[in-house]
């Protein structure tokens, strides 16, 4: 008698363990390693012209620009939200302009700029 009431128990657990929902993946805690991105969209003519890239960037770290974009850039703007500076040398080094934010410098030769072809690195916060 008493394997039978046991066995009818472990049964209905059975079905009860196999009835629950599986748990949701999209709940989880965020990650440790989700970045902070945003993006700074750059092109080497005055007026977003010419040959154009938008450069994801993760916020507060330092980028050097490559693939034939070092001092090459002429107009750049960030997404709205963001404000990025850029520099002159390699690895956020030398002359700098900061405090730029969305739409951006349509002409970095324009004054007070005077910073057309010049730029070689950036951050973003």
């Amino acid at each position: 008698m008493r394997t039978a009431i046991f066995s009818i128990a472990l049964a209905a657990f059975a079905q009860l363990s196999t009835a629950l929902p599986a748990p949701d993946a999209s709940a989880a805690a965020p990650s440790a390693e989700k970045r902070d991105i945003t993006h700074l969209y750059i092109c080497d003519s005055s007026n977003f012209q010419g040959r154009c890239q938008n450069l994801e960037a993760e916020r507060n770290r330092c980028y050097t620009l490559f693939n034939n974009w070092g001092d090459t850039v002429s107009s750049l703007g960030p997404d709205w939200g963001t404000t990025c500076t850029i520099w002159e040398n390699n690895d956020c080094q030398g002359r700098s302009i900061g405090g730029i934010v969305s739409p951006g410098i349509t002409n970095l030769d324009d004054a007070p700029w005077k910073f057309n072809d010049i730029t070689s690195s950036y951050k973003c916060s």
